[in-house]
């Protein structure tokens, strides 16, 4: 299995609002995973990712940034690569 981890860059803190949440890190953590499985991620939890407001600056996690979007606790919406069809996965505990 190949995991990745997060940039320290893109953790949230106070100063750096729209990066991620602490519960979002699990997917950047399977991105390679659930790739090799089929399913792909919003380019927000690649662990490349390079916010779009520091490539091209605009308010720091502007609604008007779709790489801003949070996704809820333990769930996240992806993509089934071969059909293309939008799907939602959630992190089982244990």
């Amino acid at each position: 299995m190949t995991f990745a981890s997060v940039k320290e860059e893109n953790k949230d803190g106070e100063e750096k609002h729209g990066l991620l949440m602490s519960y979002e890190e699990v997917w950047v953590e399977f991105y390679y995973f659930l790739e090799q499985r089929g399913y792909r991620l919003r380019r927000r939890y690649h662990p490349s990712w390079i916010p779009s407001w520091i490539l091209k600056p605009v308010q720091s996690g502007s609604i008007f940034n779709e790489d801003a979007l949070q996704s809820v606790p333990k769930v996240v919406d992806a993509e089934h690569i071969e059909p293309g069809a939008k799907v939602m996965l959630a992190a089982e505990e244990g």
